[in-house]
C-alpha cells in the first residue's frame, strides 16, 4: 500500500530538465575519472620501477645520478598528469558547472 502511494506520488511529479544530469556531462566526468585512475596506476608502476632500480641495481656505478634522474622523472610524471587532468576538467566540465550555478542565482 505504501509502495503504491509513493509510486503514484513520484509519477505525478514532473522531472525538470534543469535538475537532470545530461548524459554527455556524465560521459565526460566518467572519462576524466577513468583517465585519472589510469594515470594513477601508471604513476604507481613508475614508482615501483624506480624503487626496483634502487634495490636491485645498487651496486652499479653512478648511483646518485640514477637516483636524481629517476626521482625527478617520477615527480615530472606526477606533475604532468595533474596538469593534464586539471586542464581536461576545466575544459570539459567547468563551463557546465558555471551555467548550472547561474540557473539558481
Amino acid at each position: 500500500m505504501v509502495v503504491r502511494r509513493r509510486k503514484a506520488e513520484t509519477e505525478g511529479k514532473e522531472v525538470h530538465s534543469e535538475q537532470t544530469i545530461s548524459s554527455s556531462r556524465a560521459v565526460k566526468a566518467s572519462f576524466i575519472t577513468f583517465l585519472s585512475l589510469f594515470l594513477l596506476i601508471i604513476w604507481g608502476y613508475h614508482g615501483y620501477l624506480v624503487f626496483n632500480g634502487f634495490v636491485l641495481h645498487y651496486y652499479e656505478d653512478d648511483l646518485v645520478s640514477k637516483i636524481v634522474l629517476n626521482v625527478s622523472l617520477l615527480m615530472l610524471h606526477g606533475w604532468l598528469s595533474l596538469k593534464l587532468l586539471t586542464y581536461l576538467n576545466m575544459v570539459m566540465l567547468d563551463n557546465d558547472i558555471d551555467s548550472d550555478h547561474k540557473k539558481y542565482l
